[in-house]
């Protein structure tokens, strides 16, 4: 049985790579990750590429999904 070298390093990975995230998504990112969350987590709970999550933080993608997450960001 011949298992192929991507599936095999990285089962998740297979079909993430293309999964784009929302604007909602992007927001829960924000959140997530100031909550401390990890990129990598932050990737697997949202079911994408962890690039994916690296591209809302560096704002890249979905430019104002910060500005929206500090408005539903509990006070205190």
């Amino acid at each position: 049985m011949m298992i192929s070298p991507i599936a095999a390093a990285w089962p998740s990975a297979v079909g993430t790579a293309a999964q784009n995230l929302s604007f909602h998504q992007a927001v829960d990112v924000w959140l997530l990750h100031w909550r401390g969350e990890k990129s990598h987590e932050i990737a697997a709970k949202l079911a994408t590429n962890p690039l994916r999550v690296d591209a809302v933080l560096n704002e890249r993608q979905h430019v104002g999904s910060r500005e929206k997450a500090q408005l539903m960001r509990p006070k205190g």
